[in-house]
């Protein structure tokens, strides 16, 4: 044990604990920064949570906006096949109704008369030449077709009254030959009409 004079201790037991150095200041500034750093993530977790909230709310707001979307197509596809099925309704028109006009029987073509000048020849031998003259009136016609001793046509005339000479061969002697003259008139408005005589020649004896 040391004893020391005057107003010196005396230490037992060896050096007393070293007290830890404090610096000025420094517990208050520790504390104010932990402060603020709570406050900065106090704030940064708000944040976080507002836009988690408004991330979900445009979602949801999406999701409507889609459904509304499909609500409006849907809307529009019926209000279109409503349409389709309105303007392809078939309507029946009445049957149009031609009127044929009724043939005029006053307008066929018709011979009136056929007629030979002379009525009839006389010859005085078979050698002798004679001649007849035949004519015709017709009505509605546009042309007349004359035939002599068959259908085959002799001649062609405009419609109307005509005539034409027709030369004669003689029989012999004490015999008579038959001749047939045909007219027929043709026009656009019925069928030919046909009209013939008999025209006879003789020879005698």
């Amino acid at each position: 044990m040391t004893t020391n004079n005057g107003n010196d201790e005396t230490q037992v037991g060896g050096t007393p604990p070293a007290t830890p150095p404090t610096t000025p200041g420094g517990g208050v500034g520790d504390d104010k920064r932990k402060l603020w750093l709570i406050a900065l993530a106090v704030l940064l977790i708000g944040i976080l949570i507002g836009v988690g909230i408004a991330v979900a709310g445009g979602g949801d707001d999406k999701k409507e906006a889609g459904d509304d979307s499909s609500t409006s197509t849907s809307s529009s596809s019926t209000s279109t096949s409503t349409s389709t099925s309105t303007s392809t309704t078939s309507t029946t028109l009445a049957p149009t109704t031609t009127t044929t006009q009724a043939p005029n029987p006053s307008d066929d073509p018709k011979v009136n008369s056929v007629s030979a000048n002379p009525g009839s020849t006389t010859c005085a031998t078979s050698s002798d030449s004679k001649s007849v003259t035949v004519s015709w009136s017709t009505s509605n016609a546009t042309q007349v077709v004359l035939s002599v001793d068959g259908p085959g046509a002799y001649g062609t005339y405009p419609g109307g009254n005509g005539s034409q000479s027709l030369g004669l061969g003689c029989p012999s002697p004490g015999t008579s030959e038959q001749h047939t003259y045909m007219v027929t008139a043709k026009g656009p408005n019925g069928p030919d009409a046909v009209k013939n005589i008999t025209y006879s020649v003789n020879t005698i004896p």
